[in-house]
């Protein structure tokens, strides 16, 4: 049995504040909205625990438990269940789930019945997952990993989800710093505006203020939701004034709709903002100490193997082929190589793998051979 907890539940903002919950408790985990991806992963993966909403269109939780069952006794499964539906909940701990949560849930309570649960006699020792040798299990869009500095990452979104302070990312392209800031916007009480993100980079600057602050522009599709500007060093300055002071704005001034928050993200570092003459500083002077640094693949290598899994589960749901496993000498070459490019590296190394892997196995010689071996390619 893997380490780890596997969430379902059909409304993905649910099953990410789930997600974000469960990471606190240092428990792996791997979110999905649909039972039978889930269900596939159960099966390859053999989590010790499966959380599961109760009332899903596709398929109830009292389903789900049975044939998690099916698939491993020793599996452990918590239901969550709103208050109209306790009695089914109690009916599910008959037919054999550990435990059940009621919404509206409290954060201390889903980690009581982790730590319950888990920590029961008969609970399986953990083993790390292993890359090589294995198949790899449907994941679904959210990893939390076991490194301590990205956990930190994530601890600190979800304290700042709780406020409605403007909030700066960090980090080399491709470090997922989108996925932090729709983390802090999923983890939002009472937030129930849309997630809009903005590359600056990509704007012209003549069209900057309609793309932002025309009649459908992101500050209004954001409305009472999260307003997410990639690239922000690219926004002019006197853009900057609009999205902090409603006077500058080409809307009435008394027109008070727009985002509950800004989050704000770049590549570039600390220094190099403090020493450019954009419009670092102003960002700086709003966000205060709401900065966070994501680190890069190659610093948070621990948590590879989970974002191996997730990838490739949705590659293969994507060209419609078994899910592949990966053998020792490609799981070594995938372990040993820096990553520079991060997660879109590694999901087009994983997709070229699988397009030229014949049958459901990765092999050393479908990676491509600047990862430090002989390449040879393989027919599809």
């Amino acid at each position: 049995m893997t380490f780890g907890i596997t969430i379902l539940d059909d409304e993905p903002l649910v099953a990410q504040s789930l997600t974000s919950i469960v990471s606190t408790t240092g428990n792996p985990c791997v979110t999905h909205t649909h039972p039978e991806a889930a269900l596939r992963q159960i099966d390859a993966d053999r989590p010790q625990l499966v959380i599961t909403d109760l009332m899903m269109p596709e398929m109830n939780g009292m389903e789900v438990l049975r044939r998690v069952k099916e698939i491993d006794p020793a599996i452990q499964v918590v239901m969550v269940t709103g208050y109209g539906s306790v009695g089914r909940a109690v009916e599910a701990m008959r037919a054999g789930a550990a435990d059940f949560i009621t919404k509206p849930y409290r954060i201390q309570e889903i980690r009581d019945v982790i730590s319950s649960v888990l920590e029961a006699p008969g609970s399986n020792e953990p083993s790390l997952p292993s890359l090589s040798g294995t198949a790899v299990p449907t994941t679904g869009p959210l990893v939390v990993g076991r490194h301590a500095g990205y956990r930190a990452v994530h601890e600190r979104a979800r304290s700042l989800a709780l406020t409605r302070q403007p909030v700066l990312l960090l980090g080399a392209e491709g470090t997922g710093k989108q996925t932090v800031a729709r983390l802090i916007h999923a983890s939002s009480a009472g937030q129930a505006g849309a997630f809009v993100a903005v590359n600056c980079a990509a704007v012209p600057e003549a069209l900057f203020e309609p793309e932002l602050f025309g009649p459908n522009g992101a500050w209004m599709r954001a409305d009472g939701g999260t307003l997410f500007l990639g690239n922000f060093e690219a926004l002019p300055a006197r853009l900057h004034e609009m999205l902090f002071d409603r006077n500058h704005r080409p809307s009435s001034p008394e027109d008070d709709r727009g985002p509950s928050r800004i989050v704000f993200a770049t590549t570039l570092t600390v220094r190099e903002i403090a020493g450019s003459a954009g419009p670092g500083h102003l960002v700086f002077g709003r966000v205060g100490d709401a900065v966070l640094e994501i680190p890069t693949l190659a610093d948070r290598a621990c948590d590879l193997p989970d974002y191996v899994r997730s990838m490739l589960a949705s590659l293969a749901a994507k060209y419609e082929r078994a899910v592949p496993a990966i053998d020792h000498a490609a799981g070594d070459i995938l372990r040993r190589y820096g990553w520079p490019g991060n997660l879109p590296e590694l999901e087009q190394v994983l997709e070229r793998a699988l397009i030229l892997a014949g049958k459901p196995l990765i092999q050393a010689s479908h990676l491509p051979g600047r990862m430090g071996h002989p390449h040879h390619e393989h027919a599809a």
